[in-house]
């Protein structure tokens, strides 16, 4: 489940051996390749969400200071810069997951019921769908870190 402070690693459930990373500054799916260039970027650290503390929001562990956030519904890892919107960006709603509920979805916190998800390998925003794709691509295992500092 997901606990704040916790460095977490997430993996769809549709591929278990993918993982959320930012590379570039933007949020993608990608294989495990072992480096620690790789498991820095598929680390996160589950803090309290900067928008609502009941939420939450993903710091890069590799980039301190610097979170997952959606514009234009694409996932970016920035700096906040102090602007509510930015808070509202970068934070999410813990949800059962709609494809399993052992596992979790993550709700944006504005707008309601965009979640996020994998689409062509890269890490987005979309608007619920009630179909299997939809649920199987925002269903996340929230797992063990990846990297451990």
């Amino acid at each position: 489940s997901a606990d704040h402070g916790l460095h977490v690693s997430l993996s769809p459930i549709a591929f278990p051996d993918h993982f959320a990373t930012h590379c570039e500054w933007a949020g993608k799916l990608r294989a495990d390749n072992g480096t620690d260039l790789f498991k820095s970027d598929a680390t996160f650290r589950l803090v309290p969400g900067l928008a609502d503390p009941t939420c939450v929001s993903f710091e890069a562990v590799g980039v301190p200071g610097h979170y997952l956030r959606h514009s234009n519904c694409q996932i970016h890892l920035q700096k906040p810069d102090g602007s509510e919107l930015f808070r509202k960006d970068a934070t999410f709603r813990v949800r059962p997951g709609i494809a399993d509920q052992r596992f979790n979805s993550f709700e944006c916190y504005a707008p309601s019921n965009y979640f996020l998800r994998h689409q062509d390998w890269m890490l987005r925003v979309a608007p619920f769908e009630s179909s299997p794709l939809y649920a199987a691509d925002s269903t996340w295992s929230v797992r063990q870190a990846k990297f451990q500092k």
